[in-house]
């Protein structure tokens, strides 16, 4: 529960001080992923980490080795460096992946760069006539407002 609680701090501190940074560097977090799996799951990570070298300790059972490690033969520092090899091929798969989609959308092929674009789904899926009027008044007042 402590793990989860500072977990969910971490991703309101991210909205607010990281998602700004990473702006800053053109790197575009449209659902704030990062904030909200990312940064949290970085956390469980290193928990993770940390506490593989303390498994024989649990309040719910006097020793954890039976369960966990049930037939394998792994020293803390084994477990350890496991735990740490996985956190590393996660982090390099979603920073892969994210470079992969980035250069995608960079495409001139799917990069619009009419802003009257970005929320005209028209080209992609069926949607009511008046559908955009609404979309168009919201946008124009918001358009105003940040100028």
């Amino acid at each position: 529960m402590i793990v989860g609680s500072i977990a969910g701090a971490l991703s309101t501190v991210g909205f607010r001080f990281i998602k700004p940074v990473l702006q800053k560097f053109r790197i575009h977090d449209s659902c704030g992923v990062s904030n909200l799996h990312g940064l949290p799951g970085l956390l469980a990570g290193i928990f993770g980490i940390i506490l593989a070298i303390f498994p024989t300790y649990s309040l719910y059972t006097e020793n954890l080795l039976g369960t966990c490690w049930n037939t394998y033969h792994r020293t803390y520092w084994g477990q350890f460096g496991y735990q740490a090899a996985a956190l590393g091929v996660t982090i390099g798969i979603a920073v892969i992946g994210g470079l992969i989609t980035g250069a995608i959308l960079r495409l001139p092929l799917l990069n619009d760069p009419r802003p009257s674009a970005y929320y005209n789904d028209r080209a992609h899926w069926d949607v009511p006539d008046d559908f955009y009027q609404d979309v168009t008044t919201v946008t124009h007042v918001e358009h105003h407002a940040l100028a």
